[in-house]
């Protein structure tokens, strides 16, 4: 073998070298490039979380985001956040990790601390049969109805009839104590507005309190309940039922008619044909 011809070769196994090394290297960029793009949804704060604060719906939001800079305990699902508390304070757009929420909360936090962001304490006292018999504790989201006397005009006269109000929905309970007469003293975190309104409800009708669970954030439209919609409810929901009963109860009480049954007509006697001249005469032959 000349020089010549291991010189083509020898270029020719460099080159295909060259080709493997340089393929090798850009897959390998295309998949760091690929890591470096690669998405996906994390929990954030949608607002400063200070510590001690019970986390709601509102504090937090779901983005896009690049799976390389994911904190390894961050979470991607909202819902394993609500309800519980901070244990460090969360800045706006942070990253809501699991290891800076917990369930139990310390004694030493103040009662001010450890109210949600917006929120004021009240306190309000109530018999435990109007509280889901006492079932309510520190930390459960409640719904609080009333029940109202309205007063309206109706062709020039004053008409006053009681009225059920669903008040608020979704308010969070704060603590529960007992009095020495049994009733039931609880501390909810309220809006200024709330606490107004409820403050008055308090003096002009009966309150109760209705437990959801934790995790449902809908808020339903209620309409007030008066004597016209109960009706409606019951003869829309009901009134069949009430309108098939009196005609079951008829059909019970009519006689039932027993029919006898009706024996065959006897078969025709045998009769004998006479001919007498034009005459025909038939004569029945008797057994």
């Amino acid at each position: 073998m000349n020089k010549r011809l291991l010189s083509i070769i020898i270029a020719v196994v460099m080159s295909l070298l060259a080709v493997v090394m340089i393929n090798t290297y850009l897959n390998r960029e295309k998949q760091k490039y690929k890591i470096q793009l690669q998405e996906t949804t994390i929990v954030v704060a949608g607002q400063d979380i200070p510590k001690g604060a019970t986390i709601q719906p509102n504090m937090l939001r779901q983005v896009k985001f690049p799976v390389q800079y994911m904190q390894p305990d961050v979470l991607q699902n909202p819902n394993a956040a609500f309800g519980k508390i901070a244990v460090t304070d969360i800045h706006k757009d942070g990253q809501v990790l699991s290891t800076m929420l917990t369930t139990i909360r310390k004694t030493e936090d103040s009662l001010a601390v450890r109210l949600p962001t917006g929120k004021r304490a009240f306190t309000i006292k109530i018999e435990p049969l109007m509280a889901v018999a006492g079932e309510v504790k520190a930390g459960d989201y409640i719904d609080i109805i009333g029940g109202f006397p309205y007063t309206q005009n109706v062709d020039g006269k004053a008409v006053t009839e009681n009225v059920s109000v669903t008040l608020f929905q979704k308010i969070l309970v704060m603590g529960v104590n007992r009095d020495s007469s049994g009733s039931l003293v609880f501390i909810l975190a309220l809006t200024p507005q709330e606490s107004a309104i409820l403050s008055y409800a308090m003096t002009q009708g009966a309150l109760r309190f209705i437990l959801r669970q934790p995790l449902d954030t809908a808020i339903e439209s209620v309409p007030p309940i008066e004597a016209n919609a109960l009706w409606q409810y019951i003869i829309s929901n009901l009134g069949q039922q009430l309108m098939q009963q009196p005609q079951q109860e008829k059909k019970k009480e009519e006689p039932q008619v027993v029919e006898q049954p009706v024996a065959p007509p006897p078969p025709p006697a045998p009769t004998l044909e006479i001919y007498k001249g034009a005459k025909k005469e038939q004569i029945e032959l008797k057994k």
